[in-house]
């Protein structure tokens, strides 16, 4: 049977094919011909063969079943403790199968896999934490996005996110002429209060590259002007570029690791156009995972490093304050008792828990740790 005109084994990769998408609200007809779109089989079963190595058949092979993941999960605990929702039982009765199967399932069997894969898992890894035998559910989970994502099973929001860092690399369809201007319109807009205020654009190197999530020049540029005044006023010799600012991976969440490559490449193709001496990564979790921890294996980088050093905004908040860079007034410290939720991605997965915590000592004179924390 044909496959549909929106709901396909295709990926987005022109405006007009995003177009198409968006008007499809709700993706309505998008999921009526998912009902129809049939499995290749033996495609899956070749995408087995090639990707599903040793690392995720021995984790599928050696967990006991033991539940030790069931509470670190917050998809179990709100739904009243259901077996359905521990994660070594959503992985198994999906990924499992698929493996098990040696990709001999159906279509309603992937309509289950992707509902489960996008809707009661974040790969967050808060339970990799808790398994004894240091299962990585979170690379699992990933993986078998890409599985659903190589047969057309991924949700309407996905495709359309994938297909944006396609067409644009960023996701929101900014452009580079978007992102140029927002630097110009910022910078001159800031300019009176902090005299001499500047965001260089493709300033060649430069001490520090700055890349930033695309949510900030759609619809937060205030964000970008607060960075670039707090690099002003710690002397940095900075710069962003025109072309590979944005770090974000929608392409990530979606299991389109095509589009994972391509999104990361423009970014590092930036660190060797302009020839910094290290990238200062947004205030975001999942854009320093995707761009700094998977992004060198998905470009195909040997070393698993970025071109250049790479570091998260909190760990340069962390050294300006540290370094004397940036200084406080101790008088205007925070008061009140405060605390610290870490975050899954650049706390829990990347290990910056101890730079969060040194910004803390300089701002917050009441400090409280929640229990647990960092995990």
């Amino acid at each position: 049977m044909p496959e549909g005109t929106l709901c396909n084994k295709i990926p987005v990769n022109t405006k007009e094919e995003l177009l198409t998408l968006l008007a499809d609200k709700s993706g309505k007809t998008y999921y009526e011909e998912m009902k129809h779109l049939e499995v290749d089989r033996a495609a899956l079963k070749a995408t087995l063969e090639k990707s599903c190595k040793s690392r995720i058949r021995t984790w599928l092979e050696i967990c006991a079943h033991c539940g030790m993941c069931a509470d670190s999960c917050f998809f179990y605990l709100a739904n009243n403790k259901d077996p359905k929702q521990v994660p070594s039982y959503k992985i198994q009765s999906t990924l499992g199968e698929i493996v098990k199967r040696n990709g001999d399932v159906d279509t309603a069997f992937m309509q289950r896999t992707m509902d489960i894969a996008w809707g009661k898992c974040t790969c967050c890894n808060r339970c990799g934490m808790y398994c004894p035998f240091g299962i990585d559910m979170g690379v699992m989970f990933g993986y078998l996005r890409g599985l659903c994502f190589s047969q057309g099973f991924v949700p309407w929001e996905m495709k359309i996110g994938s297909g944006m860092h396609r067409v644009y690399r960023a996701q929101m369809d900014v452009t580079s002429e978007d992102w140029v201007d927002t630097c110009q319109w910022m910078a001159e807009e800031n300019e009176e209060d902090w005299p001499g205020l500047e965001i260089p654009v493709d300033k060649e190197d430069a001490d520090i590259i700055y890349t930033v999530n695309a949510r900030e020049p759609k619809h937060y540029p205030e964000d970008l002007a607060e960075a670039a005044i707090l690099f002003h006023l710690a002397g940095e010799n900075w710069t962003v570029p025109s072309v590979g600012w944005e770090e974000t991976s929608l392409a990530m969440f979606a299991g389109d690791w095509e589009g994972c490559r391509l999104q990361v490449q423009a970014v590092y193709d930036a660190m060797e156009r302009l020839k910094p001496k290290r990238m200062v990564v947004t205030e975001c979790g999942h854009a320093y995972r995707a761009t700094v921890i998977e992004g060198p294996y998905w470009a195909g980088l040997k070393s698993g490093k970025t071109p250049v050093p790479s570091f998260h905004y909190v760990e340069w908040v962390a050294e300006a304050l540290r370094t004397g860079k940036l200084k406080l007034d101790p008088s205007k410290n925070i008061k009140e008792p405060v605390t610290y939720q870490d975050s899954c991605n650049y706390i829990r997965n990347s290990g910056l828990g101890d730079c969060a915590r040194e910004i803390m000592s300089y701002i917050a004179e009441d400090f409280r740790e929640m229990r647990p924390n960092r995990e």
